[in-house]
């Protein structure tokens, strides 16, 4: 009898609204990790400039903003959409969170200006 009534339930949350909603909330926090773990460490990606800080996180943080902004158009435009979004967010935040977990085991100090 639970099926009848979960299961339908648990198809409409997996590729809808909410379940992309929270798909941004972990790319963020993958986001959000990475940046606490950088934090004044030298940082590899030249876009980010050399010592990880204020500069690196506003383009990460517009970077992320706007992936998402497009990602929120386009599944209002293609509804068919959802999945890709949604897979895509729980990937990039599930590689976010390796790096930073990478960061934090590295044992570098953070840069001497």
């Amino acid at each position: 009898m639970w099926r009848l009534v979960f299961v339908p339930f648990l198809a409409m949350l997996v590729w809808g609204q909410t379940t992309w909603k929270v798909s941004a909330a972990a790319l963020v926090a993958g986001q959000a990790l990475d940046t606490a773990s950088s934090w004044g460490k030298l940082e590899a990606n030249p876009i980010l400039g050399g010592t990880f800080g204020y500069r690196a996180v506003a383009i990460k943080g517009g970077m992320t903003g706007g992936l998402l902004a497009l990602e929120y158009r386009a599944i209002h435009k293609h509804p068919r959409a959802w999945r890709i979004a949604i897979i895509a967010n729980y990937v990039c935040a599930g590689i976010l969170i390796g790096v930073a977990a990478k960061n934090w085991n590295s044992g570098l100090p953070p840069a001497q200006l």
